[in-house]
């Protein structure tokens, strides 16, 4: 499913315009990403949450050459499923 028929079957849902829900998803995907560029945790109820965590240097050899080499620390945005989205996964 991507954005345009998430948009059309939320829009069926509450009897809204595809272009009214379209607005309202970019803001809040906006909302989302603003925050996580900042380094909030994002919490959405009966969802899950986004947070970012912080990858440490580490040392890496290439296989082909041997050679040792650093790879940066990096950051990255984690997403744990809440309870509710894990039993529509599983057959509960």
């Amino acid at each position: 499913m991507n954005k345009v028929e998430i948009e059309a079957k939320v829009a069926e849902e509450l009897g809204m315009t595809r272009k009214d829900v379209s607005r309202v998803m970019s803001a809040v995907t906006e909302t989302i990403g603003d925050a996580i560029g900042k380094g909030q945790d994002v919490r959405i109820s009966k969802f899950g949450s986004f947070r970012v965590t912080t990858r440490k240097a580490c040392k890496s050899k290439d296989p082909t050459t041997g050679e040792i080499r650093m790879i940066p620390e990096s950051k990255r945005i984690m997403f744990r499923p809440g309870k509710d989205l894990k039993s529509k996964v599983r057959d509960d």
